[in-house]
């Protein structure tokens, strides 16, 4: 994995290159640039796979050059670094698509957290285009949503043979990065835990590691007998308190999924074992978090769309002033009655700014027209240390925004699935088109954006997808004698064997019969 960074001062240049040892995690050097147009020229002969960019710097700077890559649709992921506490800035570069954002003084620790990350996300990707179809692409893709519906179905066919196979998903967060990586010299507790992991892994039969970022390795057990899956999972848990008690790292979340039955409940086992993480926010990290140990509702729902904060946020961005205040006072009646502690609750805040700032309908308004300085006003939100404080300037914040954005007459639901189906009607013909493709086109997740879609049309993507696709088939066949294959490969489907499939469920025949109907003059 090439990394390129850019920097108007040598100093911040070389403390990122040189204080972080990139070889040893994998990530090469590939150069330095001084400004945007530097980088422009540097990244066709150096075909970086992630750039580190300052976004103040004379000829071009950081958001120009963003936009310039994204202008030129070129395959590299951006992560930003400002001095400058202006928010406008770091929500102009999320909206054009940086992975992420930084304020100097960086903390290299998080700095190389979110470059592993990107590394991870990108390898996987590669895989998948390559079409490298083992067991663990396989499950990955099942995790992250990445299969459009006709990979899935015929994933799943090829390995037919572990659809009865017992399952489970363990989840491992290290909270301080900057303790777990050990900038500066000495041991990285990351990569010991990391090295003895995949050790483990790859002598121990059925046992996978889907994701290695220090703040989220994810691992996957998978038997054909549930004894064998409770041995191997028990097994894999011990491993991992030995581990942390050897390297005496302590600020640690374990969240174990139960035992799910059959492939298709992969995901279901994701989303076990990241609400049985969450747990941390109440009781605190040092501990194994079941997801059959039961844990107030509210928590349960972090990960879904029905969850407090997504509820917040949607009632700040299509602006109800009442129901603000009622969630607002929600979350921290349940936060008193839980015993959350401070840090849980400024995890909370921090979800729910993140959320809005991050939301599609901030282009509408300047927030800089709202507040003087509006990062120390989330920065202090975020950080107040009294519960009583902390509701105040929440509800300040929110309020605040939601007025401005209730001026401007934000999209509804309804309008943003009226642009949705726009876009499918528009990109149908793309094989690569599926649920997550979309997600990300429009800065959603996919769960919440799957919920949305099925609430306002009574149907989920993957059916609109596919009908959308069928009738245009349907246009084609009745026009001139195109083949089968060809007209597959016209409407978005690599596959005619799976094109044929979904014509015959939707039409109730054949693409070939469909035709000759057609010429009977019967249908």
């Amino acid at each position: 994995m090439k990394l390129l960074i850019v920097d108007d001062e040598d100093f911040t240049r070389e403390c990122i290159a040189y204080q972080i040892d990139w070889a040893s995690y994998d990530v090469e050097l590939a150069g330095m640039a001084v400004n945007g147009e530097d980088a422009l020229e540097k990244i066709s002969t150096l075909h970086p796979d992630i750039i580190i960019t300052d976004i103040k710097m004379p000829i071009m700077n950081g958001i120009e050059l963003l936009e310039a890559i994204v202008r030129e649709r070129l395959n590299v992921d951006v992560i930003m670094l400002s001095g400058f506490e202006e928010f406008e800035f770091a929500q102009k570069a999320l909206n054009l698509g940086a992975k992420n954002f930084f304020l100097k003084p960086i903390d290299p620790a998080e700095l190389l957290n979110a470059v592993i990350v990107l590394q991870e996300k990108k390898l996987a990707q590669e895989k998948k285009d390559r079409k490298e179809d083992d067991l663990e692409s396989f499950i990955k893709n099942i995790v992250y949503m990445v299969y459009t519906p006709e990979e899935m179905d015929a994933a799943v066919e090829k390995f037919a043979e572990l659809k009865d196979y017992w399952q489970a998903m363990i989840i491992l967060q290290m909270d301080n990065i900057s303790e777990a990586l050990y900038i500066g010299g000495g041991h990285s507790v990351y990569k010991m835990l990391l090295q003895e992991i995949q050790t483990y892994c790859s002598s121990q039969e059925g046992c996978y590691l889907l994701e290695k970022s220090p703040h989220n390795m994810v691992l996957f057990i998978m038997r054909k007998e549930k004894e064998e899956a409770e041995q191997t999972l028990s097994q894999l848990i011990v491993l991992l308190q030995k581990i942390l008690q050897k390297i005496d790292y302590s600020n640690y979340v374990i969240g174990v999924s139960e035992l799910n039955h059959t492939v298709e409940e992969v995901g279901k086992s994701y989303l076990e074992a990241s609400r049985a993480v969450n747990t941390k926010y109440i009781y605190g990290n040092d501990k194994i978090y079941y997801a059959d140990e039961g844990y107030p509702a509210y928590l349960a729902g972090l990960s879904d769309t029905g969850d407090l904060t997504k509820e917040i946020i949607d009632n700040t961005v299509y602006y109800n002033e009442d129901k603000i205040d009622e969630l607002i006072e929600l979350l921290f009646d349940i936060a008193e009655k839980h015993d959350i502690c401070l840090n849980g609750l400024q995890q909370m805040m921090y979800l729910i700014v993140k959320g809005i700032i991050k939301h599609e309908a901030l282009v509408n308004i300047d927030i800089n027209s709202l507040y003087s300085n509006p990062s120390s006003i989330i920065m202090s939100l975020c950080t107040s240390d009294e519960n009583k404080e902390m509701k105040r300037k929440l509800k300040a914040f929110l309020h605040t925004i939601g007025r401005q954005l209730n001026k401007v007459k934000i999209k509804k639901p309804n309008q943003i699935v009226t642009k949705i189906k726009q876009y499918i009607q528009d990109c149908y013909q793309k094989q690569d088109l599926s649920l997550a493709k979309i997600a990300e086109e429009f800065n959603f997740s996919a769960a919440y954006l799957s919920t949305l879609f099925r609430i306002n049309c009574g149907q989920n993507i993957t059916d609109y997808i596919n009908a959308i696709r069928i009738e245009e088939a349907c246009r084609l066949l009745a026009q001139e004698p195109y083949k089968v294959s060809y007209i597959a490969e016209a409407v978005g489907y690599s596959n005619a064997t799976y094109f044929c499939k979904v014509f015959k469920k939707l039409k109730g025949s054949s693409p070939t019969d469909y035709r000759e109907n057609l010429g009977r003059g019967s249908i």
